[in-house]
Protein backbone atom coordinates (compact mmCIF):
# COMPACT_ATOMS: atom_id res chain seq x y z
CA UNK A 1 0.00 0.00 0.00
CA UNK A 2 2.46 2.15 0.92
CA UNK A 3 4.38 2.10 -2.45
CA UNK A 4 0.83 2.68 -4.63
CA UNK A 5 0.51 5.71 -2.15
CA UNK A 6 3.59 6.84 -3.24
CA UNK A 7 3.12 6.33 -6.55
CA UNK A 8 -0.29 8.02 -6.38
CA UNK A 9 1.34 11.06 -4.65
CA UNK A 10 3.97 11.22 -7.28
CA UNK A 11 1.71 11.10 -10.08
CA UNK A 12 -0.43 14.23 -9.01
CA UNK A 13 2.26 15.62 -8.11
CA UNK A 14 3.61 16.04 -11.70
CA UNK A 15 0.13 16.38 -12.96
CA UNK A 16 0.30 20.09 -10.81
CA UNK A 17 3.47 20.85 -11.96
CA UNK A 18 2.05 20.43 -15.43
CA UNK A 19 -0.71 22.25 -14.79
CA UNK A 20 0.99 24.81 -13.49
CA UNK A 21 3.57 25.27 -16.40
CA UNK A 22 0.81 25.85 -18.93
CA UNK A 23 -0.95 28.35 -16.27
CA UNK A 24 2.29 29.90 -16.71
CA UNK A 25 1.79 29.97 -20.53
CA UNK A 26 -1.50 31.23 -19.94
CA UNK A 27 -0.78 34.29 -18.01
CA UNK A 28 2.42 35.17 -20.38
CA UNK A 29 0.23 35.20 -23.13
CA UNK A 30 -2.23 37.23 -21.57
CA UNK A 31 0.41 39.34 -20.58
CA UNK A 32 2.17 39.57 -24.08
CA UNK A 33 -0.51 39.68 -26.48
CA UNK A 34 -4.41 39.48 -24.16
CA UNK A 35 -5.72 36.69 -25.99
CA UNK A 36 -3.85 32.72 -25.90
CA UNK A 37 -2.31 31.93 -29.47
CA UNK A 38 -3.09 28.82 -30.86
CA UNK A 39 -1.15 27.69 -34.12
CA UNK A 40 -3.96 25.06 -35.38
CA UNK A 41 -6.72 27.74 -35.03
CA UNK A 42 -4.83 30.06 -37.28
CA UNK A 43 -3.75 27.98 -39.98
CA UNK A 44 -7.12 25.47 -40.08
CA UNK A 45 -9.68 28.45 -39.18
CA UNK A 46 -11.34 25.86 -37.27
CA UNK A 47 -11.29 24.76 -33.71
CA UNK A 48 -9.16 21.58 -32.11
CA UNK A 49 -10.45 19.23 -29.69
CA UNK A 50 -9.56 21.72 -26.93
CA UNK A 51 -9.61 24.58 -28.13
CA UNK A 52 -12.08 27.00 -25.45
CA UNK A 53 -10.65 24.61 -22.86
CA UNK A 54 -8.82 26.99 -20.71
CA UNK A 55 -11.59 29.28 -20.68
CA UNK A 56 -13.65 26.09 -20.39
CA UNK A 57 -11.47 25.37 -16.65
CA UNK A 58 -11.67 28.05 -15.39
CA UNK A 59 -15.61 28.93 -15.70
CA UNK A 60 -15.47 25.17 -14.09
CA UNK A 61 -13.55 26.68 -11.30
CA UNK A 62 -15.93 29.58 -10.57
CA UNK A 63 -18.75 26.35 -10.73
CA UNK A 64 -19.91 27.89 -13.97
CA UNK A 65 -21.01 24.48 -15.53
CA UNK A 66 -23.14 26.45 -18.32
CA UNK A 67 -20.28 28.52 -19.76
CA UNK A 68 -17.77 25.80 -18.95
CA UNK A 69 -20.09 23.54 -21.61
CA UNK A 70 -20.53 26.23 -23.89
CA UNK A 71 -16.34 26.76 -23.92
CA UNK A 72 -15.47 23.08 -24.35
CA UNK A 73 -17.81 20.33 -23.53
CA UNK A 74 -15.21 17.87 -23.65
CA UNK A 75 -12.71 19.49 -21.00
CA UNK A 76 -15.95 19.25 -18.23
CA UNK A 77 -16.48 15.62 -19.15
CA UNK A 78 -12.43 15.28 -19.64
CA UNK A 79 -12.79 16.74 -15.85
CA UNK A 80 -14.92 14.85 -14.32
CA UNK A 81 -13.73 11.35 -15.62
CA UNK A 82 -10.47 12.25 -14.17
CA UNK A 83 -12.22 12.75 -10.74
CA UNK A 84 -14.01 9.77 -10.82
CA UNK A 85 -9.81 7.94 -11.66
CA UNK A 86 -8.57 9.78 -8.79
CA UNK A 87 -10.92 8.58 -6.71
CA UNK A 88 -11.36 5.37 -7.49
CA UNK A 89 -7.60 4.89 -7.78
CA UNK A 90 -7.19 6.55 -4.17
CA UNK A 91 -10.38 4.20 -2.65
CA UNK A 92 -8.46 0.76 -3.87
CA UNK A 93 -4.84 2.14 -2.43
CA UNK A 94 -6.31 2.35 0.69
CA UNK A 95 -8.43 -0.76 0.83
CA UNK A 96 -5.50 -2.63 -0.64
CA UNK A 97 -6.50 -4.01 -3.86
CA UNK A 98 -3.91 -5.16 -6.63
CA UNK A 99 -3.88 -3.16 -9.30
CA UNK A 100 -5.64 0.20 -7.85
CA UNK A 101 -4.16 2.38 -11.49
CA UNK A 102 -5.87 -0.19 -13.59
CA UNK A 103 -7.80 1.26 -16.65
CA UNK A 104 -10.60 -0.65 -18.10
CA UNK A 105 -9.78 -2.05 -21.90
CA UNK A 106 -12.36 0.23 -23.57
CA UNK A 107 -11.49 3.17 -21.95
CA UNK A 108 -9.30 5.07 -24.03
CA UNK A 109 -10.61 3.79 -27.58
CA UNK A 110 -14.08 5.08 -26.49
CA UNK A 111 -12.18 8.12 -25.16
CA UNK A 112 -10.97 8.62 -28.53
CA UNK A 113 -13.79 8.21 -30.77
CA UNK A 114 -15.55 10.81 -27.92
CA UNK A 115 -12.61 13.06 -28.90
CA UNK A 116 -13.27 12.92 -32.79
CA UNK A 117 -16.80 13.25 -32.46
CA UNK A 118 -16.62 16.22 -30.34
CA UNK A 119 -14.09 17.63 -32.90
CA UNK A 120 -15.65 17.04 -35.77
CA UNK A 121 -19.14 17.71 -34.45
CA UNK A 122 -17.79 20.89 -33.17
CA UNK A 123 -16.19 22.00 -36.61
CA UNK A 124 -19.60 20.76 -38.93
CA UNK A 125 -21.51 23.13 -36.20
CA UNK A 126 -18.98 26.35 -37.22
CA UNK A 127 -18.74 25.92 -40.47
CA UNK A 128 -22.54 25.37 -41.08
CA UNK A 129 -22.62 29.06 -39.29
CA UNK A 130 -22.99 28.21 -35.12
CA UNK A 131 -19.63 29.33 -33.35
CA UNK A 132 -19.93 27.86 -29.63
CA UNK A 133 -16.92 29.56 -28.52
CA UNK A 134 -17.37 32.79 -30.49
CA UNK A 135 -14.05 33.13 -31.92
CA UNK A 136 -14.63 33.18 -35.49
CA UNK A 137 -18.17 33.95 -35.69
CA UNK A 138 -20.06 36.83 -33.43
CA UNK A 139 -23.25 34.82 -31.68
CA UNK A 140 -26.20 36.87 -32.10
Amino acid sequence: MKRNLKYFLYMNLAFLAVALLFWGYVALCEALTGRLFCVYKILTKSYCPFCGGTRAFFALLQFDLPNALRHNALVVISALLLLVYEIKTLWQILRRRPRPFAIPRWFLPAYGILVMVFFLGRNLLLWGGVDLIGDFIRNI
